[in-house]
């Protein structure tokens, strides 16, 4: 029973561990309710455009200067060439009925570089490290979690991009916590479902509507992986300039198993302090019927860059199996002193009824550096 415990415990981790995207949702009380006005990708996270590097010590940070603003303070990018990096690590505490226990994890560090030519089209890749080598090469520890070529196009009222490669399959809110339940149990966004995988990608993102279609192709070079091929959909609507809400569809096959997953998500700007994140998702699994989860994130900003979070999550993936729920509740802070630096400490209580009857202790201090 121990051994299993400590195996969930540390699917959770890696699911935090393997997030090459960073996007922050939680802009859109500031009038934000596109990840394309500070990311490249359409989807968000990844590497900044000019205007994203603004705005990251403008309404971000708590403090910050001219300098900062840069990739580096040594670095001016020209207009075509577009520089980025990220190294997240996190401790973790744990104190459930089976054991106490804290531990460091290295999550990520990789460097990304995107180049435009030709007006319209643009080239992305991410280079980084990997703590589980096969072997005692350079490229045994060496690992690249995005890359694609994608074209763009302008239009009057947004923009058309189709693009192929590595990267997330749009679905749901874009966050970088991808320890939450609708991220970690759907096996949406994680090692076992997409992250790993190839994909083709046509998306429209407008100043009301935004529309993404994605064509899942798994992992055509190393097809003995069983990773998931197959679809997804997610089509949103702005309904002022602080709230969007929107649905996402997903249809996944493998060998093993095919699956539907659906469900709304909206993010909603009370005011420039107050905001809301929430995703609802249904699942009906082959082998396990019908499934629910939940996540919901309210925050507030105390001063500029400085957070204080409350969130709950609920996850039952199969309503045949009433005693196998999730249910998690945490307060925490989240903190952006300058700049390139980003700080994260909460306190959840968890009750994960596959594993104990009663609720446990769980809490976390996450460090991020990006450039």
């Amino acid at each position: 029973m121990k051994l299993f415990i400590l195996l969930f415990v540390g699917l959770s981790v890696f699911a935090f561990r393997n997030a090459p995207a960073f996007a922050y949702p939680e802009l859109i009380r500031h009038g934000y309710v596109n990840c394309t006005a500070c990311h490249l990708s359409p989807t968000g996270g990844g590497a900044l455009t000019a205007y994203g590097r603004e705005l990251s010590g403008e309404i971000l940070s708590t403090w910050s200067t001219e300098q900062e603003k840069k990739v580096a303070d040594f670095i001016s990018e020209p207009d075509w060439l577009f520089l980025g990096g990220d190294y997240r690590s996190t401790y973790y505490y744990i104190n459930n009925p089976s054991y106490d226990e804290g531990q460091t994890v290295f999550m990520q560090a990789d460097l990304e570089a995107a180049v435009q030519f030709l007006q319209h089209w643009y080239v992305d890749g991410t280079l980084g490290y990997s703590e589980n080598p096969h072997g005692e090469g350079f490229s045994d520890f060496a690992i690249s979690r995005q890359h694609y070529l994608m074209y763009r196009s302008d239009l009057p009222s947004g923009s058309l991009s189709f693009r192929a490669g590595r990267f997330y399959p749009a679905y749901g809110i874009n966050t970088p916590n991808h320890s939450l339940l609708t991220r970690s149990l759907l096996d949406i966004h994680s090692p076992e479902g997409q992250s790993e995988a190839y994909n083709i990608e046509a998306a429209y993102v407008g100043e009301t509507y935004n529309f993404y279609l994605t064509g899942i192709l798994g992992r055509p070079d190393h097809s003995e992986l069983q990773r998931e091929k197959g679809l997804s959909a997610v089509a949103s609507r702005s309904i002022n300039d602080h709230a969007k809400v929107g649905m996402s569809y997903l249809y996944g096959v493998n060998d093993l198993s095919s699956r539907n997953v659906f469900g709304p998500f909206a993010m909603i700007g009370f005011n420039e302090k107050l905001y809301l994140l929430s995703e609802f998702d249904f699942q009906n699994r082959q082998q396990d019927g019908w499934g629910f989860v939940t996540s919901n994130r309210f925050g507030y900003e105390l001063v500029k860059g400085l957070h204080l979070v409350a969130d709950q999550e609920y996850g039952r993936l199969s309503f045949a199996q009433p005693l196998d729920f999730s249910e998690h509740y945490g307060l925490g802070v989240w903190w952006w002193p300058r700049p390139h630096f980003e700080f994260s400490l909460e306190y959840q209580t968890r009750l994960d009824r596959a594993l104990f009857s009663t609720y446990y202790d769980y809490a976390f201090l996450l460090w991020h550096v990006y450039l």
